[in-house]
């Protein structure tokens, strides 16, 4: 363990210690639960139990949190497929309320108020998605009422209460069902915050470490309140129901009440689950195929670094993949997204947009994830790359055979992800320029031009033996970023054709890679307008075009709105030697291999117990071809061995 971070190695014992450590708080704490009645059942009583079990099936599908119901369920259900043909997860309402303050909770612990507006918007898209339940909970109480479950199939709590109630020999023709609260609070399988002295709950809003439902809870003075919902459907004390609980912020009705329409003839259920299996949360990413970058040397060096911090125009765009995963679907291609504070288009610095995905890995994974090691993660040490040099291996020229050039700094992709037991594991592993990943439809993609400027690692030249005479080409003191945010949006509704779910990375996974990688790809050749705009800056090394450029801060003008990479000739690279600059390879010859967002296939997605990825952030540096090329332009290291 370091920093309170579990690497592969050690993350066994830090779970057994947490478990432990569990057990042996639980054994100093009086369980209260909602009053039970455990046997010799009245008619009416079987009635509610009956009703109240129905009610914690109904899913509906929401645009603002995806498919959603009172409980959490597993990603099996045939009515939750997404476009891509695999199932997706069932949030529960409070699953999505305890999320969002664990969520600001960690944004107050990492002094983030950008991250915390975020936790607040997530309540307020939690909120709109329990009125739609709450809607739909409401009709299907009435006589006639009918929802759905997981599954598609109909769902009606009056029918099945009217049922039970008559097998057990109820007389009345009619029931009356409705929603309420308790007074006095109830119980939720809803857990309170881990490690609990971080941000501790009072003992008369928990239970057994679960939040209680029907009290207020806030946090920074934000109201949290959630509804009584249990691990299994149980009978309760009727005299505390209440319509609504006066002084709460907001209501969330759970409990069933049954009448007959005789006095004192009712009978009160709340609603219980047994908790679901839901999927991986996926992975955070780092991702650096050309090397380490001096400046980022902590995870959360991507939103404290001053560079990165740095807003321009030019430079950097907030896009999304629209008609399908960008580039390998046909017809795909690259929109505006506008900013999710706003709902317009925002000039935000990569920091920010990095504060979003990472705020989006972290509600990926619910509201038991432990804030201690999230906090950690932010300060531990990266890997460095072992071995820290390969030799650069490719065609200098289209036909040619493979030449060595010179050792370059080895790639590495740093992998950050929760365990079960909501700790954060890291591990590092060597990586590749290629292939290349594909963006998913509807969801978050940045692309920043020189988002680090000047940065420490300097300049290198590097003569190319090309003939009849050596050229040089130079590795610039400047770095692109992108950054990919897959959970951005949740849901059929808008998060595309896979709503939301991480997607392949096969560096993540001990699977073959066979299945993931498209190579029978035609990328859209770049089309280079009549007339080009070159770098600024102070001029440091003239260009055969009588331009120059800046080798500190680099080439980088974003193309505009909607548009992937940068505007005129200047991102060319030189082929096959050198990609253009552009993550997603265009124009190169032949094309790059890319990896596939999801296996063709149907049944259980294939990240729900392996990580795919969540969140990515890629460092790349800017190349200088403009001697080879005879014109200012940039690129990327591609190739880097034959295999």
């Amino acid at each position: 363990m370091r920093s309170g971070i579990a690497r592969t190695s050690t993350m066994n014992l830090a779970v057994t210690v947490a478990v432990l450590l569990a057990f042996a708080a639980m054994g100093s704490v009086v369980i209260k639960l909602p009053e039970i009645v455990q046997k010799n059942h009245s008619p009416v009583e079987k009635a509610a139990l009956a009703g109240a079990g129905e009610l914690s099936k109904i899913v509906v599908n929401t645009s603002s949190c995806g498919f959603v119901s009172l409980a959490d369920h597993e990603a099996a259900g045939r009515g939750t497929l997404a476009k891509d043909g695999y199932p997706l997860p069932v949030r529960g309402i409070n699953s999505l309320i305890g999320t969002a303050r664990l969520s600001l909770i960690v944004a107050d612990k990492l002094d983030q108020s950008l991250m915390e507006e975020f936790a607040e918007q997530d309540l307020k898209l939690a909120l709109s998605a329990k009125d739609e339940l709450l809607e739909c909970l409401r009709k299907s109480l009435s006589k006639d009422g009918e929802a759905t479950d997981c599954n598609g199939a109909p769902v009606s709590p009056y029918k099945s209460a009217m049922e039970a109630y008559r097998e057990a020999g109820g007389k009345s023709k009619q029931l009356s069902l409705s929603l309420g609260s308790l007074q006095g609070g109830s119980s939720t399988s809803t857990p309170v915050p881990n490690p609990e002295h971080m941000a501790p709950v009072g003992s008369g809003l928990q239970e057994s470490g679960f939040y209680r439902a029907f009290v207020n809870i806030p946090y920074k003075d934000i109201s949290f309140v959630f509804g009584g919902l249990g691990r299994e459907t149980t009978l309760v004390n009727g005299k505390q129901w209440r319509a609504e609980i006066a002084d709460l912020s907001y209501q969330f009705p759970t409990i069933v009440k049954v009448e007959t329409g005789k006095e004192n003839e009712n009978a009160c259920a709340q609603p219980g689950a047994p908790e679901a299996e839901l999927p991986s949360p996926g992975a955070l990413t780092m991702t650096f195929p050309d090397g380490p970058v001096p400046e980022i040397k902590h995870p959360g060096d991507c939103y404290r670094n001053e560079s990165l911090n740095s807003a321009d125009n030019d430079t950097t765009d907030l896009l999304t993949a629209s008609g399908g995963d960008y580039p390998i679907d046909g017809g795909s291609h690259m929109a505006e997204l506008p900013w999710p504070l706003t709902g317009t288009r925002s000039n935000e610095s990569p920091a920010n947009v990095w504060r979003l995905a990472l705020h989006d890995w972290i509600r990926r994974a619910g509201p038991g994830a432990n804030i201690g090691s999230i906090v950690a993660m932010q300060d531990i040490e990266l890997d460095r790359p072992k071995p820290s040099k390969i030799m650069w291996t490719a065609p200098l020229q289209r036909g040619q055979t493979y030449s060595s050039i010179e050792p370059i700094s080895s790639g590495i992709v740093h992998i950050f992800e929760f365990d079960r037991e909501g700790y954060v594991s890291y591990r590092s592993k060597l990586v590749a320029p290629y292939p290349l990943y594909a963006s998913s439809q509807g969801q978050l993609y940045c692309e920043s031009f020189g988002a680090i400027k000047y940065s420490d690692i300097g300049l290198q030249a590097i003569m190319i033996p090309l003939s009849p005479r050596a050229k040089r080409l130079t590795m610039r003191a400047a770095w692109d970023v992108y950054i990919r945010d897959e959970v951005r949006r949740p849901g059929t509704v808008d998060g595309g054709k896979h709503a939301g779910q991480p997607v392949a990375m096969p560096v993540l996974a001990m699977e073959a890679k066979a299945p993931y990688i498209c190579t029978d790809l035609t990328v859209p050749p770049l089309i280079l307008p009549a007339s080009f705009e070159g770098g600024g800056g102070a001029a440091e090394e003239p260009a055969a075009d009588g331009e120059s450029v800046d080798q500190g801060k680099g080439l980088g003008k974003g193309a505009g709105s909607g548009l992937v990479g940068l505007s005129g000739r200047q991102e060319m690279g030189y082929l096959p030697l050198v990609s253009p600059q552009s993550d997603f390879g265009e124009a190169m010859s032949p094309p790059p291999p890319f990896v596939r967002p999801m296996p063709f296939g149907n049944g259980r997605r294939p990240f729900s117990r392996a990580s795919g990825t969540a969140v990515d952030i890629k460092f790349r540096r800017q190349i200088d071809v403009t001697e080879l090329n005879g014109f200012t332009s940039s690129g990327y290291i591609g190739i880097t061995g034959e295999n």
